[in-house]
């Protein structure tokens, strides 16, 4: 195989996969204000009014910390160069970064498996990079595709 010269094309990686939690958490507080406005404009229910104040604030006080994580996690975008340089662009909702690593920056890149919420294997193309901050590259519940990943990356370094 030869060294990557000015001809060749990068490689590329996105894991989109924040935007479905981001999603759904505008919905969710979406729902939340709505029902607040209607509370607040016509008042509790008069057969359970402790309840539904009840229930609204539990929503809120569990609505509000699960959004922040949500929104905090990033949609990755990484483009390997060849040559070990790459580029890193972690965007969320509240901003964007944009990192370059060279050749001696980088740390490995690796299949880590876990679970999901139903206690099936479930799969990450892990890349680590020097300063401790792991992103996934891919992920989801085929671990050859996993697989197939990294070796791309690692590919697109040489």
């Amino acid at each position: 195989m030869r060294a990557c010269d000015s001809r060749c094309v990068a490689q590329e990686f996105r894991n989109r996969t924040a935007v479905f939690g981001w999603g759904f958490m505008i919905a969710w507080l979406a729902m939340l204000c709505a029902f607040t406005w209607i509370l607040l404009r016509d008042g509790p229910p008069p057969q359970q009014p402790l309840l539904t104040v009840a229930v609204l604030a539990l929503f809120w006080l569990v609505g509000v910390p699960v959004s922040l994580q949500m929104f905090a996690r990033p949609i990755v975008h990484v483009r390997v160069h060849g040559r070990g340089r790459v580029s890193i662009r972690k965007r969320n909702l509240f901003g964007s970064m944009t990192q370059e690593i060279g050749p001696r920056g980088m740390a490995d890149v690796r299949v880590v498996e876990s679970t999901d919420s139903d206690g099936d294997p479930y799969f990450h193309a892990r890349l680590r990079i020097g300063d401790g901050i792991e992103l996934d590259l891919w992920e989801g519940h085929q671990r050859p595709q996993a697989e197939a990943e990294v070796a791309r990356f690692q590919q697109a370094l040489r």
